[in-house]
């Protein structure tokens, strides 16, 4: 009986048409049976199928790399986007003041030293770090467990080592009585309206640094 030799192209379709799953390894059971349907529907030599099949088989695998290819190409331009939002981390150095945590930042792109205050609600900074020249009442400590004390609104370029803030909003106060305090010139506190931008701080008294995780 004669037969008509049976296309490639038109065998690797058939194949295409699997479910996905099946498309890159296709179990031997599932090949015999398509040989056997196959043989029936064009009575070829069991080889000759055979080898169609393999062909077949390759070029859909060259389809799959294609796709793959696509796949991979997306990824990887989905990675950068997925690093961008991964934690960042600012390790600020700090020296220790009687037991007092100052770290050593930047107001106005100079150096100064931020007490780290927990306790604080709002980020402060003293009329001289800040670069203004009023005169407010000096923060006192109160007969409550709290203090008091004049302040004003502003904003200053604030700086903790590679993080930046332009124009930070913050609090102006005369810090001068908690510096006599404390034994050391204090420019600011940093406040808890700061902190609860990160996700982690900690402080690693051995290294003499603070780490922000945002």
């Amino acid at each position: 009986m004669s037969c008509t030799k049976p296309g490639v192209a038109e065998l690797a379709d058939a194949l295409d048409s699997k479910s996905s799953a099946r498309r890159l390894l296709i179990p031997p059971h599932l090949c015999s049976r398509f040989l056997k349907l196959y043989q029936q529907e064009r009575p070829c030599g069991f080889q000759r199928c055979a080898s169609l099949l393999i062909l077949a088989h390759r070029e859909v695998i060259d389809k799959l790399k294609k796709k793959a290819g696509c796949a991979l190409l997306v990824l990887a331009l989905l990675v950068p986007a997925v690093h961008a939002q991964e934690r960042k981390a600012y390790t600020v150095p700090f020296h220790s003041v009687n037991g007092m945590i100052l770290l050593d930042a930047q107001v106005n792109r100079k150096p100064a030293g931020l007490l780290l205050d927990t306790g604080a609600n709002n980020t402060l900074i003293t009329p001289q770090a800040a670069g203004l020249g009023v005169k407010l009442d000096a923060l006192k400590p109160t007969n409550t467990s709290g203090s008091s004390g004049e302040y004003m609104k502003g904003r200053v370029d604030l700086r903790l080592e590679k993080r930046h803030w332009i124009e930070r909003e913050v609090l102006i106060m005369d810090l001068s009585e908690a510096g006599k305090r404390i034994g050391e010139r204090v420019d600011g506190f940093i406040g808890q309206d700061l902190l609860r931008e990160f996700f982690v701080v900690r402080i690693d008294y051995k290294a003499g640094a603070v780490e922000f995780e945002k």
